[in-house]
C-alpha cells in the first residue's frame, strides 16, 4: 500500500532536483566526479565529504530539511531515484543515513550498507524540519517494521524501564541495614515518621509509603528483598546471604 509520505517524497525530489542551484551543484559534482579516479578510496571519500559539506551549506541557504542531503548526493555518485524516508526526519546508523529507493511498482526499498549494522549498536532519528507531532507519529507508524528489524539487527540490548517510585527510599532503608545494621522494626519506625512528617509527597504516594512502612515485616518484604534481589540484584551491597530476617 502506498504511503501519502512516499508520494509527496517523490514530488518533494522532482522539486529539488530541478531547483536552478541544486540542478547546477548536481551537474557540476557530476562532472567532476567523473573526472576522479575510482579506485583510489581515499579521493573518493574525500570528494563525496566536500561534496555533503558543500550541499549542506546550499541546503540551508535555501531552507530545505538535511533529510535531503543524501539523496541529492547519491544522484550523483550512484545515479538512481533515492529519497529520505521522511521529509525532514531521518534515521541514522553510525555516519550512514537510511534512505529509500524509488522503483516504479515499488514503494520502498531500505538503503543501509552491510557493515553499519554489523558495527554500530545505535541508531539516531534526526528531524531537520519543523515537524508536527502527527508527522512524527506517522513517520514512526511508517517506518516501525523497518526501525523493529534495524533494532534486530544491531542487537541492541533488551533494557526494560524500571517501573518503581520507591528507590530512593529502598537506598535508605538499605543503608540502615546494610551498613548502620538497624532492626527491620527500627527501620520501620524510623522510615515511617520520616514519611509522615515530609509534606512535599503526592498524598496518594504518601498513603502507600506509610503502609509499606508501617511494620518491618513489610521493609524487609516489600522494600529491602525486593531490591537486593531484584533491582540491585548485581550490586555492590551486601550479598543476598544478608537477606534473613532478623
Amino acid at each position: 500500500m502506498r504511503s501519502s509520505q512516499s508520494s509527496n517524497n517523490f514530488n518533494k525530489y522532482i522539486n529539488i532536483f530541478f531547483d536552478k542551484d541544486i540542478f547546477k551543484f548536481i551537474t557540476s559534482k557530476d562532472k567532476a566526479y567523473k573526472s576522479i579516479n575510482k579506485r583510489d578510496k581515499k579521493e573518493v571519500g574525500a570528494f563525496k565529504d566536500k561534496a555533503r559539506q558543500d550541499l549542506n551549506t546550499l541546503l540551508k541557504k535555501k531552507g530545505i530539511p538535511l533529510s535531503w542531503q543524501e539523496p541529492i548526493c547519491s544522484t550523483i555518485w550512484n545515479p538512481a531515484c533515492i529519497v529520505p524516508i521522511y521529509d525532514g526526519i531521518h534515521i541514522e546508523v553510525g555516519d550512514e543515513v537510511v534512505t529509500i529507493e524509488k522503483n516504479m511498482g515499488t514503494d520502498k526499498k531500505y538503503l543501509l550498507k552491510t557493515e553499519k549494522k554489523n558495527s554500530e549498536k545505535k541508531y539516531n532519528i534526526v528531524v531537520s524540519r519543523n515537524v508536527t507531532k502527527k508527522d512524527f507519529i506517522d513517520f514512526i507508524n511508517t517506518h516501525w517494521e523497518f526501525l523493529s528489524g534495524l533494532q534486530k539487527t544491531l542487537n541492541l540490548p533488551k533494557d526494560p524501564p524500571i517501573r518503581t517510585s520507591k528507590t530512593l527510599h529502598a537506598i535508605d532503608v538499605i543503608g540502615m541495614r546494610d551498613f548502620k545494621r538497624k532492626s527491620f522494626e527500627e527501620i520501620a519506625t524510623e522510615m515511617f515518621d520520616y514519611v509522615s512528617n515530609t509534606e512535599n509527597i503526592n498524598p496518594t504516594e504518601k498513603k502507600r509509603l506509610l503502609k509499606t512502612f508501617s511494620s518491618g515485616d513489610n521493609v524487609r518484604k516489600n522494600v529491602y528483598e525486593r531490591f537486593k534481589t531484584g533491582f540491585l540484584n548485581d550490586s555492590i551491597f551486601v550479598p543476598k546471604n544478608n537477606l534473613k530476617k532478623k
